[in-house]
């Protein structure tokens, strides 16, 4: 049986999009695109708000699909809302087929084109239930464990202010210098763009979020010999998002730890490689990333095209404080253990999903 997905785009009378500039990071209705989160952000506008739920997300550019439970409001270019044209199916059901269907690499345009000629088998609205069932337990199971992982990175916050403070409070208990004088080298990234399976990875923003680097489904490139030499990350290499359509994601920050494999990045990030006798990187990247951080990045953002950047001068222009190196490293120590048990957290994560896409290849084929 062929069942066909209808869209709703964002001219929809009963749906608008939310621009990037008026997300909150509070309000009473969320803000769902096809980022790697389900919530992005929030807003407390009402005129527009999709309240016909449920609804599966899919992401043209990221090829992502999520179900939606609540009314929302839609975020950036590339989301679609896909709503099901027969009552046989569970929402549910669908979701997690969908979330089992292999997208080929089709082209950005040609994406929809092929879900909405997904073949779905025909199985009974009960059976529907009971494999759903199943899929919820471990669902809730890898939740409670992500959540965890939450309350882990809430734990280094507040070690971090344990040992340095509030630094917009107590910036004048610090020493402070230029970050550019801490800089032995800095890079932006390769320009050039492709896909090959066999090729190397190559961190893109996706890749690189708040004090972490996620490797779930990297972008690979056949590199040259000279390009490896040039951008090939180091350990202790710090990585800043140099643009954004949204200023608040300029400038995040992540150290880079080595890998299974040599990395690599595009234009999209600069990799800054620092003093290591005076600057800690992984004390570097909480403090970039911390609410002084960030309105010291603020800053020094640029906007042109609807894009908001930051340059290298920007960032070695930034004057940052400099605590004794003891301290800096104490912090890197406390933030080392708590990754090992965040480690721990995720293999029981991996190995709930191996068990859901086990399940799902018995369901689905």
């Amino acid at each position: 049986m062929k069942l066909f997905l209808d869209v709703m785009y964002d001219d929809t009378k009963n749906a608008r999009k939310i621009k990037s500039r008026d997300y909150n990071n509070e309000g009473k209705y969320p803000i769902i695109d096809q980022s790697s989160k389900n919530v992005i952000s929030y807003t407390d506008e009402i005129d527009g708000l999709y309240k016909d739920v449920p609804v599966i997300i899919f992401g043209d550019h990221t090829r992502r699909f999520k179900l939606v439970e609540e009314p929302f409001f839609i975020g950036a270019d590339g989301t679609k809302v896909l709503k099901l044209c027969s009552s046989v199916y569970d929402y549910k059901f669908i979701y997690y087929y969908l979330l089992h269907k292999k997208i080929p690499d089709t082209g950005y345009n040609r994406h929809f084109k092929w879900v909405k000629e997904i073949e779905f088998p025909e199985i009974p609205r009960s059976i529907q239930s009971d494999i759903v069932k199943k899929f919820e337990v471990l669902n809730d199971l890898i939740s409670s464990k992500n959540k965890l992982l939450e309350l882990l990175d809430i734990l280094i916050k507040s070690r971090f202010v344990d040992l340095f403070g509030d630094i917009e409070l107590n910036e004048k208990k610090w020493k402070k210098i230029k970050f550019g004088e801490l800089i032995k080298s800095a890079n932006n990234g390769l320009a050039r763009r492709g896909n090959d399976k066999v090729g190397n990875i190559v961190l893109r923003l996706i890749e690189l979020q708040e004090n972490l680097i996620n490797y779930t489904d990297p972008n690979r490139i056949l590199l040259t010999d000279d390009e490896k030499k040039r951008y090939r990350l180091l350990e202790g290499d710090l990585l800043f998002a140099r643009v954004n359509g949204n200023p608040k994601n300029v400038g995040r920050c992540a150290t880079f730890y080595e890998y299974e494999e040599q990395v690599y990045h595009n234009d999209h990030i600069i990799r800054i490689s620092c003093d290591k006798s005076q600057l800690n990187s992984v004390f570097a990247a909480y403090l970039f990333n911390s609410e002084y951080g960030k309105n010291k990045i603020s800053r020094k953002i640029k906007t042109s095209a609807g894009q908001y950047t930051i340059n290298q001068e920007g960032l070695k222009s930034i004057e940052i404080i400099l605590p004794p190196i003891v301290i800096q490293y104490s912090f890197a120590e406390f933030v080392k253990q708590i990754n090992k048990l965040k480690a721990d957290v995720q293999k029981s994560i991996d190995k709930a999903q191996l068990l859901m896409d086990s399940l799902m290849q018995e369901y689905f084929g």
